[in-house]
């Protein structure tokens, strides 16, 4: 089971974060509220598109206001995800979004001041959640940072 912490504040809405080891372990809970930032590592391990597909569609059933992919590997994800039909057939607006940059500071601007849900969705949006699979070294740096950027 995943742990969520409580990390910062933005804007009036709570930033937390969680780290799994592998996408199997992410418990799913309610996200149809938050903006999620998914950094998925395949460090020492490759996941195969049909298990990351399966990932994604839990987590769009769940609908969240918003996906914001970055990392080493966002790229690939977006475009997995972009193609999923669950994508396309969900009935509530996903806004989607990509950080190629490498430096973790500018995940955080990027998540902090461009990622928004769309119109229709602006008022059930009441936090951000960072997920941080396969790389402790990048969770420790993103809670470092993030709060040093936040203050």
């Amino acid at each position: 089971m995943n742990k969520w912490i409580k990390i910062e504040k933005y804007s009036d809405l709570d930033i937390y974060i969680t780290e799994i080891k592998n996408i199997d372990d992410l418990e799913m809970i309610d996200f149809s509220s938050s903006a999620l930032l998914l950094a998925i590592y395949e460090k020492n391990m490759k996941i195969d598109d049909n298990k990351i597909n399966d990932f994604f569609n839990k987590i769009l059933k769940i609908s969240p206001v918003a996906i914001h992919f970055c990392g080493k590997n966002g790229r690939k994800y977006f475009d997995l995800i972009f193609n999923n039909k669950s994508f396309h057939k969900n009935k509530k607006c996903i806004m989607t979004y990509l950080t190629e940059d490498n430096k973790i500071i500018n995940w955080i601007k990027d998540a902090c001041w461009s990622v928004c849900p769309c119109g229709s969705r602006f008022d059930e949006w009441k936090d951000y959640r960072i997920i941080i699979i396969n790389n402790h070294l990048i969770y420790n740096k993103i809670c470092k940072k993030i709060s040093e950027f936040l203050k």
